[in-house]
């Protein structure tokens, strides 16, 4: 029920009302202390007119949550303030804002912006001990982590413990996004070393369970396949604490549930200019459109298999998806490489076409006299004219102008990487008994962008287990919906 004073959480909190303003207010720089007030610091504190509460159970649980999604304290206190009493907190500095003549803000406040002042430094003081209990709880899950799980934090091969717990403070709204609140409880406590064809890799242990069986389900497919796939596979990744690479999701590899193989030769491609490029670059007779990393290749959302003619369907759909991926690989290393010879041979031209030049310009500064001179300037001119044509035309060359665009958006090395090996090399195979018969999602299945290192393990999680069902609030949402919307 509301409060004919203050409202309610449901109808808004209402600032109460205020004593009389004091006549002659702000009082002279050498008063004294004005009836009723009191001295902070050598600076007139205005009585407050209503003492401020203690913080509600609710508001405690709201500054928890900001504090766990990152927020600071400052920003909790303004919004706490707006939350409680329906408006801003009247600011003199704003008011009087260039005025030199006072120091502190309390110097210069009416009565009414004083009582506002002293509210700001009560609700200050309880939500900075709600914060302090808040930081105490995460170094403690800290200390309780296993180092397995520590050295995932550090944001340098040589940082120190405290380096990595200042870190873990940085990481850990990445869970509270998307409403885990204890980390520790349902995801470190539950990450173990597994073993990947051979390779050590931290993860969940309901993926590590599913990997026990990898070996022997290659073997099923082809005897002695496992012992094959571990010569192709040259690296594997799990867990690891971060958001999806360009966007500000938690990644499921935050979860332990995800795993990357042969990362550098199965890039996710995910940036729109990247698509369009390869898009462009990989049409050829056979496909005129060109391969688009950004579509659907093949509706797969189907559940785990339960006969054989489901699995042959789905092994239908992978081999579909895997054979189209590898040829836009093949088609956009066939077309790297031949760009990059024509960029050779064209520069090569350009600096023949500039010795050329610079010959006839010593023979112009070597001349006995004039007329000798004057008789190479025709040769000078001539292969000053047939350098800037080539040099105009090397720049305007389309192909020279999308191998110069990768190399902006990618970075020289990995253009040069892709030429040399191609964007995507995962065996089929290997994909098959990962997504087929261990229930792994690849990333080449996904809608709008590719990641054909990737492999998410959700098919199998017991009910949530690992990602609360609830609705995910960022900082700013909760910020603004304040503590009654909790």
């Amino acid at each position: 029920m509301a409060d004919p004073l203050y409202g309610s959480a449901e109808t808004g909190w209402r600032a109460p009302p205020m004593s009389p303003p004091v006549t002659n207010y702000p009082p002279p720089l050498d008063s004294g202390v004005l009836d009723g007030g009191a001295l902070d610091g050598g600076v007139l504190r205005a009585p407050l007119a209503v003492a401020v509460e203690p913080l509600s159970r609710r508001e405690r649980l709201w500054v928890e949550r900001v504090a766990c999604l990152g927020g600071n304290i400052e920003e909790t206190v303004q919004f706490l303030f707006e939350h409680r009493y329906g408006r801003e907190p009247r600011d003199p500095e704003r008011r009087a804002r260039g005025d030199e003549r006072y120091a502190n803000p309390r110097e210069y406040a009416t009565a009414e912006e004083s009582d506002d002042i002293n509210t700001l430094d009560d609700l200050r003081r309880m939500v900075g001990n709600e914060y302090e209990a808040y930081n105490n709880r995460v170094r403690g899950e800290f200390d309780g982590m296993t180092s397995l799980v520590q050295a995932h934090f550090k944001p340098n091969r040589d940082a120190g413990q405290e380096e990595m717990l200042e870190h873990y403070f940085k990481l850990r709204p990445l869970y509270c996004s998307v409403g885990i609140d204890d980390p520790k409880d349902v995801v470190f406590d539950h990450l173990v070393m597994a073993q990947f064809l051979g390779r050590n890799v931290v993860v969940h242990e309901q993926v590590a369970t599913q990997l026990q069986d990898l070996e022997a389900t290659l073997n099923a497919i082809k005897p002695q396949l496992a012992a094959e796939m571990r010569k192709e596979v040259t690296s594997a990744g799990g867990f690891a604490p971060r958001i999806v690479a360009n966007t500000t999701t938690t990644s499921n590899h935050a979860l332990g549930l995800a795993l990357d193989i042969n990362a550098n030769n199965n890039p996710h491609i995910v940036n729109k200019t990247v698509i369009a490029l390869i898009k462009d670059v990989t049409k050829t007779d056979a496909r005129p459109e060109g391969f688009d990393f950004g579509q659907t290749l093949l509706e797969t959302d189907q559940p785990p298999p339960q006969s054989q003619e489901e699995r042959d369907r789905r092994v239908d759909e992978i081999t579909q998806i895997h054979t189209a991926a590898q040829q836009a690989s093949l088609d956009l290393q066939a077309w790297l490489q031949k760009a990059l010879d024509e960029e050779k041979n064209g520069k090569l031209n350009l600096s023949n076409l500039e010795a050329m030049v610079n010959e006839w310009r010593l023979r112009i500064v070597n001349a006995v006299d004039l007329a000798e001179a004057e008789g190479y300037r025709a040769g000078y001119e001539e292969a000053q004219r047939e350098l800037s044509q080539a040099f105009n035309e090397f720049a305007s060359d389309g192909t020279q102008q999308r191998l110069e665009a990768f190399r902006k958006l990618v970075g020289p090395e990995v253009v040069q990487l892709w030429a040399d090996e191609g964007i995507r090399n995962l065996p089929l195979d290997l994909v098959i008994a990962l997504s087929v018969d261990l229930n792994f999602t690849w990333g080449d299945e996904w809608e709008s962008s590719k990641d054909g290192m990737h492999f998410d393990y959700l098919k199998g999680l017991d009910g949530g287990v690992i990602i609360p069902k609830r609705a995910f609030r960022g900082l700013n949402t909760v910020l603004e919906r304040g503590p009654g919307g909790l």
